[in-house]
């Protein structure tokens, strides 16, 4: 076969590997498989022991390029080694091969756990795939295969999955708990499926894809089964869908298949009958007159599926608990669904589907469906009666074929009621208000129609129009609906919405492939997935307020008018404008966003227009563009935690005017010329020295990225205001940029009438900062004094001056004693940074006893520092040396007192102790000259409130504080004694303050026994 492919794989022999590996190659002696490897030749691989990761550079670990290759493993391990960002690649890989066999490996946390491409006859068995990020299996174009004995579980995706195959076979292989379908064929002819058990995987059993010709047998499913046909669903379990009539009728199932231990009754071309009892699923295709009743189909995926099928009786059937649908009816026509309950099933109850007409649907119970009770999609004149809908109601959906037919042909009266309030289906209406008291409004080629002040709630949709024009929604509360709180649909235009509250929802605020010119004013939406999705353009978006969910304003649609809006603590973006139109061109003006947990703002189109927009604290990017042509003026953004503006490399020739970024109270307003570019700002490094010491930043330092290869270039503008600048003098103002060093921008200086800082312009792109000059700062700090002193003795104060601005300078340096000057060092002179210690003096006299502040100044800054002057005869120090704090209360608080006399005479002086100023203790010293004592006072803190205190210990000349802390006092935890009569059980009772006693018990004897207390 395929000569080109042989000579390639001898190439790569050559090239890479050389083929230099222990063994022959034969059953007996197969080629030893240490580590990841390219397989070129043919003969029996065999993994010796656990491989971790994929080849250096690649994206696979053991890749076969030969035919007749079999690799096996003996329960080796091939497990992915990836980093946070890293693709874990797939761990076996075979393109354009034939008869390929691989073996008992355990394959686990990579991309895809086997990847065939162009495969025939491979023979693939005895494997575990488990944990795999993607598929377990994944076969495209792959015929002839054998897939047998394999367990494959735990997978992201499906556990297999195969494309455009043909003739294979899987049997005897065990899918469990795949996040999506345990096994998944898309347009694939003639497989068989048999003898394989399915258990809880997220989407189904077996989804058949547009496939022809399946054979499924003897299949055990759990949990869901199997679909058929073409409809790509979220979670599906049996489930025929498609497009075509062969998708359906073609394949052979027969009842040794079982969902839930129950057969699967699969009948195809039927005329007639009845389905017999205790089926575990149905599925009619290509059937008539057939009858099923007194079925129970629950804990599916689809429980009733038609296909194709007309003309058949639906009654009396329980369907409840299916993790996709509970019933299906595709191109299918003329049915009765009747006297049935539908009940918790994950999405839908009953879905009529695609050409579907005249089904009737009545006296139906439904309830707790999580999307919608009912759901009609590209289908005409179905009847809906006397169903009472509970949790969720209608929903007339629509597809590209949408037509009006598709809306306004159905009989939908009020016998039906969602949570017991009727349903409004008018169509073709002229004129009118709709009755309160809806439990579901949906209005069709209606006209001047009024709804308002209507409260409704879990209805799927609560209010929709299509094909409406100039119709009031006004004063209504709408919540907890799955599908949308309020829509204007398909070909709605001059919908006035205005004044509701949504809250909830899973999208709040709608319009989809309206004619457009609808305006939503004044209302407030809170908790909703989506707060506003407005896909038909030519919207009025003014004064909405929306306060949390996922998504804030979301607008694929142009020329929109988007004005005063406010959006608050949504987790994802607050306003995002994206889609495939040319020229999107919405205006933005005075929206505020705040506190969004993505993008403030996103700009995935052209032509768009934002004025005087403030964004706040982006969990993101504060405004994020990714097109051209867009114009910025005057917003501003603070606090982002990414970027505050970030330019994608296909974002060109966007303007930006006055674009403020920073924080609020240290704002950085910048304008530049269309470029791409991301900017935000940035916190000075601390260990970041700058050019030298001559330079002060202002707080404005900016951080700038080119995120184009091409060439890009930028004139910045930072403004500033007055008190931003203190001493720094304005005329010494310039643009700098660090890039290891700082450089001074060419052509860079300062308006100092309009305030800001510019430059020429900058094409090499890192961290920015305006930079300028202090004047001279001459900083004070007192060193020591030799306090305490004698009157008529001189005091001296020592301090340390340093010029911590830029420049030199020359001040005068004063020492003031309680607000009165009594000497100075004049003229000192000091370079920047220079530091200089002086001593200053005041000499005392007789009768200066007492304590003073001593105040040493320079021109810009002081210190202060409290002097005694002792007066003849005793003088008493004191001194705290330590204290027992904390302590609880009653517990009395011991102080440890260091008493000295400095005095020149011998003097017996009371030392007292206050708490908070109040006192608490006392005692009598006597000491001699130049004597000290150590001393001890308690408070006694009975009766005091747990808290800080301010202990003070004084004597008549000096005093001394201290901080101490008193606890509450621990609450005591008393063992109970057991009540008379019980036995072998221990009871602790738990005292908490103001709460009440609780009793814990514990049997102490191994045997059960009820004891009473």
């Amino acid at each position: 076969m395929k000569k080109s492919i042989l000579v390639f794989g001898i190439i790569l022999t050559v090239i890479t590997m050389g083929l230099a590996l222990p063994g022959s190659g034969t059953d007996l002696d197969p080629y030893q498989v240490t580590e990841c490897m390219n397989i070129t030749e043919t003969g029996i691989y065999e993994i010796v022991n656990d491989i971790n990761g994929t080849q250096n550079e690649e994206s696979y670990c053991i890749r076969i390029f030969s035919d007749d290759v079999e690799l096996r493993a003996n329960g080796s391990t091939l497990e992915a080694e990836y980093g946070e960002e890293e693709s874990p690649g797939d761990a076996v890989y075979s393109l354009n091969t034939e008869n390929v066999s691989i073996k008992d490996l355990v394959i686990k946390g990579y991309n895809n756990g086997i990847y065939l491409d162009a495969v025939d006859g491979a023979n693939i068995s005895g494997n575990t795939l488990t944990h795999n990020q993607d598929w377990g299996m994944y076969l495209s174009r792959v015929s002839g295969t054998e897939v047998i004995g394999n367990e494959i579980s735990n997978n992201n995706r499906d556990g297999i999955f195969l494309r455009d195959g043909s003739n294979n076979l899987f049997e005897d292989n065990d899918f469990s708990s795949n996040d999506g379908h345990g096994l998944y064929l898309f347009s694939s002819f003639g497989d068989t499926i048999r003898d394989n058990s399915f258990s809880n995987n997220d989407r189904s059993a077996v989804f058949l894809r547009e496939t022809e010709s399946s054979i499924l047998t003897n299949n055990s499913m759990t949990g869901n089964g199997v679909i058929l046909g073409g409809i790509r669903s979220q979670a599906d379990a049996a489930f025929i869908a498609g497009g075509s009539l062969e998708h359906w009728n073609t394949h052979e199932i027969d009842t040794s298949n079982t969902v839930n231990g129950k057969p699967v009754y699969y009948w195809k071309n039927q005329v007639g009958g009845t389905v017999p009892e205790g089926a575990g699923q149905v599925i009619l295709a290509n059937s008539t007159g057939v009858t099923v009743e007194n079925q129970e189909l629950s804990q599916n995926t689809i429980g009733l599926s038609l296909g194709f099928s007309n003309n058949n009786n639906i009654k009396n059937v329980t369907i409840s608990g299916n993790n996709q649908r509970g019933a299906v009816l595709y191109s299918s026509s003329e049915n009765e669904v009747k006297e049935s309950t539908f009940s918790s099933n994950s999405d839908v109850g009953l879905l009529i589907w695609m050409n579907s007409e005249n089904n009737i649907v009545y006296n139906n119970s439904f309830s707790n469906n999580v999307r919608s009770a009912i759901e009609i999609y590209s289908s005409i004149n179905s009847t809906i009666r006397e169903n009472e809908m509970d949790g969720s109601g209608v929903y007339i959906g629509f597809r590209g074929n949408d037509i009006l037919p598709h809306w306004n042909t159905h009989e939908i009266d009020t016998s039906n009621t969602v949570n017991g309030k009727p349903v409004y289906y008018w169509k073709n209406q002229v004129g009118g208000t709709v009755p309160e008291g809806a439990g579901q409004v949906i209005l069709a080629n209606c006209t001047d129609v009024i709804i308002q002040n209507q409260e409704i709630n879990s209805a799927s949709a609560a209010i929709t129009t299509a094909y409406s024009e100039r119709i009031l929604v006004k004063n209504n509360t709408v919540s907890e609906n799955r599908w949308h709180g309020i829509g204007a649909l398909r070909g709605s235009q001059n919908i006035n919405i205005t004044r509701n509250t949504a809250s909830n929802n899973n999208r709040a605020l709608v319009t989809f492939n309206t004619a457009g010119g609808s305006s939503f004013t004044h209302n407030t939406i809170n908790q909703n997935a989506v707060s506003m999705y407005l896909t038909g353009g030519s919207n009025y978006v003014f004064n909405n307020s929306v306060f949390g969910g996922t998504l804030g304003l979301y607008i694929p649609s142009p020329n929109n008018e988007v004005l005063s809006n406010y959006v608050n603590d949504v987790d994802r973006e607050g306003i995002k404008v994206y889609g495939s139109w040319s020229n999107i061109e919405n205006e933005f003006i005075d929206n505020v966003v705040i506190n969004s947990g993505g993008n403030g703002v996103v700009l995935e189109t052209r032509k768009n227009t934002m004025v005087n927009n403030t964004i706040l604290d982006s969990g993101g990017n504060g405004v994020h563009i990714s097109k051209r042509n867009n114009l910025l003026i005057d917003n501003k953004v603070f606090n982002s935690s990414e970027w505050d503006f970030y330019s994608e490399s296909t974002s060109t020739q966007n303007s930006i005017e006055n674009l403020t970024i920073g924080s609020q109270q240290n704002q950085t307003k910048i304008s530049f010329e269309p470029v791409r570019i991301a900017l935000r700002t940035a916190s000075p490094d601390p260990e970041l020295d700058l050019p030298s010491e001559n330079h002060r930043d202002i707080g404005h330092y900016l951080e700038l990225t080119n995120t184009s290869n091409l060439s890009s270039s930028i004139n910045l503008r930072v403004h500033y205001q007055e008190e931003e600048i203190g001493e720094i003098r304005q005329d010494t103002l310039a643009m700098w940029r660090y890039n290891g060093e700082w450089n001074k921008l060419e052509e860079s200086g300062v308006n100092t009438e309009q305030k800001y800082v510019y430059s020429g312009q900058v094409t090499e792109f890192s961290t920015f900062a305006p930079l300028g000059a202090f004047e001279p700062f001459f900083q004070v700090e007192i060193l020591e004094t030799n306090s305490p002193v004698a009157e008529q003795d001189t005091l001296q104060v020592t301090a340390n001056i340093t010029n911590i601005g830029d420049l030199q300078g020359t001040q005068n340096i004063t020492l003031e004693i309680n607000g009165t000057e009594e000497s100075n060092y004049p003229d000192l002179i000091l370079n920047e940074g220079e530091s200089q210690v002086v001593t200053l003096n005041w000499t005392t006299e007789e009768g200066n006893a007492g304590n003073y502040q001593a105040r040493v100044s320079s021109e810009n800054d002081h210190d202060t520092e409290e002097v005694v002057v002792m007066g003849p005869g005793p003088f008493f120090q004191v001194e705290i040396l330590e204290t027992n704090s904390p302590v609880e209360e009653t517990e009395m608080l011991s102080v440890e007192i260091n008493v000295t006399n400095i005095g020149d005479s011998q003097g017996t002086q009371n030392i007292t102790l206050k708490a908070d100023g109040t006192q608490v203790d006392l005692s009598s010293i006597t000491l001699d000259s130049d004597e000290s004592e150590q001393i001890t006072l308690q408070w006694d803190t009975t009766g005091v409130n747990p808290g800080v205190y301010t202990l003070n210990v004084s004597s008549e000349d000096d005093h001394d504080t201290y901080n101490v802390e008193v606890l509450e006092k621990a609450v005591v935890v008393t063992p109970i004694t057991p009540a008379s009569g019980i036995t072998g059980i221990s009871l602790t009772a738990l005292l908490l303050a103001s709460i009440g006693i609780y009793y814990y018990f514990q049997n102490t004897k191994k045997e059960e026994r009820a004891k009473s207390l």
